[in-house]
């Protein structure tokens, strides 16, 4: 792929790239963000958002596709949940929801002077980042174009494959979180999981906004038939804006930055355009 999307901003930009600290408040507890802003044409201008969540644990945060969405124009946020990489309070499934909308909103609150228009919010989620904002979005969060990047869709993982669930839950004793208890992950499924489960929150989702699946041949960890493709199917069905993207990679994409970053940009760009 070429590199005409994604250029260093020109010297003489009215406003050059910068990137900023941001505290974000989830039920009193701070988590720890990053907004990276992207050069501007004139002072006036103002630009799009893309908020970002990572998976789980989280050792893949795609600071790298942050960056170039920032160069192709968006602003991006990058955060940490509660209880994990830094982020005080306790890691939960439940306050992945909570901290998402958190974050949404912290996005929504930014002043004038940081130059997003808060209200061309885009969303991107990778593996547990997509469980993330399809249940954030179920509970009522807004955007203008959704990204899922193998979501991982782990109330059904919960229900239909216990011994990947029993894989993931071992990680809750790896010492990455900051957890109330170690059966945590446990008890909210055994409440929560049909619930959570991507065809349930599906029946809640928002049928105008355009929905965007990319997903790899080689992922082993959410194999796209059994967590993407139905809930793509069940949105098309609905009659939702729905487009996939198949690579064939495995779940962390380490040979298609570019084009997972091309992808999201060029579809971001038709929906500004609509």
């Amino acid at each position: 792929m070429g590199n005409e999307l994604f250029r260093d901003a020109p010297r003489d930009s009215a406003v050059l790239p910068s990137n900023d600290t941001l505290f974000i408040d989830s039920s009193g507890e701070r988590m720890f963000g990053r907004i990276l802003l992207p050069a501007l044409a004139e002072e006036t201008e103002r630009c799009p958002v893309i908020l970002m969540t990572h998976g789980f644990p989280g050792n893949e945060k795609n600071y790298d596709l942050a960056q170039l969405f920032r160069m192709a124009g968006f602003a991006a946020v990058c955060f940490s949940y509660r209880g994990v990489w830094g982020s005080h309070g306790f890691y939960s499934l439940s306050h992945l929801v909570e901290d998402t909308l958190a974050a949404a909103a912290c996005i929504r609150g930014l002043p004038r002077s940081m130059r997003v228009d808060t209200e061309r919010l885009y969303v991107f989620g990778h593996s547990m980042g997509g469980f993330a904002l399809v249940n954030a979005m179920a509970a009522g969060l807004r955007t203008k174009g959704v990204f899922l990047l193998s979501p991982c869709d782990f109330g059904e993982v919960y229900l239909r494959d216990r011994e990947r669930f029993q894989s993931l839950n071992s990680l809750s004793r790896s010492g990455y979180f900051h957890l109330e208890s170690e059966d945590i992950f446990e008890r909210e499924l055994h409440t929560h999981a049909g619930e959570w489960r991507f065809l349930s929150a599906a029946e809640k989702l928002d049928l105008s906004v355009p929905y965007r699946f990319i997903g790899g041949t080689r992922d082993e960890s959410t194999p796209p038939d059994r967590h993407i493709l139905p809930l793509a199917q069940a949105l098309r069905r609905k009659g939702a804006s729905v487009d996939y993207l198949e690579l064939d990679d495995s779940h962390d994409y380490p040979a298609s930055r570019f084009r997972v970053a091309e992808y999201v940009v060029e579809q971001i760009r038709a929906m500004e355009r609509r």
